[in-house]
């Protein structure tokens, strides 16, 4: 048993009716599905306390979830596939990433963006499914899991929140926007910590339940904080992931689906290595799942998305929460194990490298498996005109942010998965950097502080240690799968960047970000459109690009050669 009750509250014409290319117009449909799950079942074991969950008369543990389907809407111009999308914070992730839509994937709109359409012309049936207990209600998608108890009670026990902030205020917020915070429990103990030194108690306070740590001295730009107290009312948080499971046999069902790939980015491909690493693409009567799985910038991090008292939301800060073994064959051992392996395409910028677990992904030649590195990015694609801060954020780098746009290959790798899937043309290896083109961070950094670059401390970085891109003399990666920002350079782009001294602490990594500063000296545009077209060309050769996007990189190089030119002295 899976899908027991579909709460369907709303249905119809997507994007004011815009057709689709071939595929015509599509429908949208919000729904709210109730699940039903069985605590003794084998398939449901890795979810942590799940036998501790309030159960119907049935014996069975039920939770809900948000979930918004866009297909054509004629059902004979559907391509059979369903994109499930683990949505990012209660957003959906696939119009920024493989629709080109470029506006701030925050806070949720009203209407998941349609972007280019690309996805609905091909027929695509896209599902954007809630999975995280603790968002907070309005536009996000999310789950209601189910409440624990021990013996009849609420269980107590302790929470932790961590932040750093970009300036200097006299609160802190303990819980990301968009999400809820714990409460807290009466009488309960609370701790502060300033970069790992306990606050004494008469100096800070916790206030709105839970929503805020106060102090009279303020909290420091550039300090990392960390607040744990005690709390009250745990949820079943890994019914997240069987909510993502469950949803598949529903849609072959209800919504005729041959196939089903999983796609996350950021902390949603944390969510698919902790899916697989928990050996849940099978179903409780044993059928795989999915057939294939996106998970994008993952790196090798889950999160806090099966267990007691966790927050989803944050960053991992946990060692648990980093794979010490994170090759992927190292996270499909369980699903090996039950004959139910999906194909996996993932990818990761050069930003994962510099945190630290990057190169953990190395070392495995699983056939169900290819991972890709892109050259010279950041964790989130970068563009034209270039950023030098991030307002909502806080954010600001000593050097202008990353530009590489690296979305384009995912629309590729996406072609290359279904092909592989359905057994028409097998996808092209892995392109990883592999020996000198990978090195260490002091030599690479070393390598920009003599071009009179500012860089950070190798002790600032989240885990500053293991291998990073290695570089040219010009400053750009020789590995991985370059596009024309790097292969025809007009500029250096890398998967790093510096604190500014606005934002404090300004000699340690920015976490996420890259930089991208223009050469001195730059070929005509002919020139530069020219190299840019044969980079393009051997992309498309290697299906790494669609032909369809060949324009898309022209015309980003043509704005990147503008940019270029405007940043020189006049």
């Amino acid at each position: 048993m899976a899908v027991v009750r579909v709460d369907e509250w709303q249905s119809g014409t997507y994007a004011q009716g815009r057709s689709f290319g071939a595929a015509g117009p599509a429908v949208m449909r919000r729904l709210r599905l109730e699940h039903a799950v069985d605590p003794a079942a084998a398939a449901n074991e890795s979810i942590v306390d799940l036998a501790l969950a309030d159960r119907d008369p049935d014996g069975r543990v039920r939770f809900e979830h948000d979930v918004t389907i866009l297909q054509p809407a004629d059902p004979s111009r559907r391509n059979g596939w369903a994109l499930v999308d683990v949505v990012n914070r209660g957003t959906p992730t696939v119009p920024t990433y493989l629709l080109g839509d470029n506006r701030p994937l925050f806070p949720a709109p009203s209407e998941p963006p349609a972007g280019d359409g690309y996805l609905l012309e091909q027929g695509w049936a896209l599902v954007y499914a809630g999975w995280q207990f603790d968002i907070a209600a309005g536009a996000a998608l999310g789950l209601r899991a189910p409440i624990l108890r021990e013996n009849g009670r609420d269980i107590r026990g302790t929470v932790s929140y961590g932040a750093r902030p970009s300036l200097n205020s006299p609160r802190l917020a303990l819980a990301a926007p968009g999400h809820w915070a714990w409460p807290v429990a009466p009488g309960g103990v609370a701790t502060l910590y300033e970069d790992d030194v306990a606050i004494p108690a008469g100096r800070w306070s916790i206030a709105d339940n839970g929503t805020w740590a106060l102090m009279a001295t303020g909290f420091r730009a550039g300090c990392t904080y960390r607040c744990e107290y005690e709390t009250v009312g745990a949820y079943c948080a890994g019914t997240g992931l069987l909510a993502l499971r469950d949803v598949v046999p529903w849609l072959r069902g209800a919504e005729g689906i041959g196939h089903a790939m999983l796609f996350g980015v950021s902390q949603s491909g944390r969510v698919i290595r902790q899916f697989l690493s928990d050996g849940l693409n099978a179903d409780e009567s044993g059928e795989p799942v999915y057939e294939a799985v996106m998970p994008v910038i993952a790196g090798a991090r889950r999160g806090q998305f099966n267990c007691r008292f966790g927050v989803p939301g944050t960053l991992p800060n946990v060692p648990s929460e980093v794979d010490e073994i994170g090759t992927w064959g190292h996270v499909l051992a369980a699903s090996d194990a039950r004959g139910v392996t999906p194909k996996v395409m993932a990818l990761n910028t050069s930003s994962e490298y510099w945190r630290g677990d990057g190169a953990r992904v190395h070392g495995d030649e699983h056939p169900a498996v290819r991972v890709h590195h892109v050259a010279g990015t950041q964790h989130p694609s970068g563009g034209v005109p270039q950023l030098f801060e991030m307002p909502i954020l806080g954010w600001k780098g000593q050097h202008g942010f990353n530009t590489v746009d690296w979305r384009p290959i995912l629309r590729a790798l996406v072609r290359q998965t279904v092909d592989w899937v359905e057994g028409r043309i097998p996808p092209g290896p892995s392109v990883l950097p592999e020996g000198n083109e990978l090195s260490d961070r002091a030599t690479v950094l070393e390598h920009f502080r003599a071009m009179g670059k500012a860089t950070p401390r190798v002790e600032s970085f989240a885990i500053p240690e293991g291998a990073v891109p290695a570089v040219d003399d010009v400053g750009n990666e020789p590995g991985g799968i370059q596009l024309p920002d790097v292969a025809a350079p007009i500029g250096v782009h890398t998967g790093w960047n510096v604190r500014h001294p606005d934002t404090g602490a300004p000699l340690d990594e920015m976490f996420l970000m890259g930089s991208t500063w223009w050469f001195d000296e730059l070929p005509s545009l002919a020139d530069h459109l020219a190299a840019s077209q044969l980079v393009i060309t051997d992309l498309i050769s290697r299906r790494l690009v669609l032909a369809g996007d060949e324009h898309l990189l022209l015309a980003a190089a043509e704005k990147r050669w503008h940019a270029a030119r405007a940043s020189r002295p006049r």
